[in-house]
């Protein structure tokens, strides 16, 4: 009805995944569909162990993580704190072993990883993880999902390791009427700052983030 033919689900879990390929090997699901894996410990050791999936209506070979919370709920992990709640930064979701595991486990097994970070403090975390893994320019397509505080000092790492800042224009749309509250009035200029983003590989992903904003692409692209 919107024009999808094909579409990303971010963070599955294996019984899901196995209903879309049964679904799909009867003819009675016709999306293509890029499937990731959620970061749960029994599917990420299954899809490692089975390596990864590629047919002509289903690809895995993605796991999704979550690195911080929302910039709305104050749980995105900020550098400096809240401009509407003093002392507070919001936080990271695990310890920095926990993603580095998973970070050398996606490396090992040939999966992109696809990280999501909503804060200047979260992308800065996670790009030094990635570094330390990738060590340099590649081809493997590690993502920063959303990307939408990024410190002025931390942006050029993107290309530095090959990164792709994946991100979902309508949070722009959606959040002006309060973003700045929370970032004040000088960082919210590192915030949504699609162009820079997409200056540092010379491309960029763009999602709708369905079903937490609207499913029509064409909202995507307005925005």
């Amino acid at each position: 009805a919107t024009g999808l033919t094909s579409v990303c689900d971010a963070g599955l879990g294996k019984d899901t995944i196995g209903l879309i390929e049964k679904m799909q090997g009867e003819g009675s699901l016709k999306m293509r569909i890029n499937a990731m894996v959620a970061d749960d410990g029994k599917n990420t050791e299954y899809y490692f162990q089975l390596g990864k999936i590629k047919t002509e209506h289903l690809n895995v070979r993605t796991i999704k993580v979550y690195a911080d919370g929302a910039l709305g709920s104050r749980g995105a992990c900020l550098i400096q704190e809240y401009s509407d709640k003093p002392g507070h930064r919001g936080f990271l979701l695990h310890d920095t072993a926990y993603f580095r595991t998973i970070a050398e486990q996606c490396y090992e097994h040939g999966y992109q990883m696809s990280t999501h970070c909503i804060g200047d403090s979260a992308v800065r975390f996670m790009l030094k993880i990635y570094g330390e893994v990738l060590k340099g320019k590649n081809d493997l397509r590690w993502r920063i999902e959303h990307c939408q505080v990024v410190h002025p000092d931390d942006i050029s790492l993107l290309s530095k390791f090959s990164v792709i800042p994946s991100v979902q224009p309508t949070h722009a749309t959606s959040d002006m009427y309060w973003a700045e509250e929370r970032l004040g009035k000088d960082r919210i200029h590192s915030a949504y700052a699609y162009n820079d983003l997409l200056r540092q590989n010379n491309f960029i992903a763009f999602g709708t983030d369905f079903p937490v904003e609207n499913i029509s692409p064409v909202y995507t692209f307005y925005a």
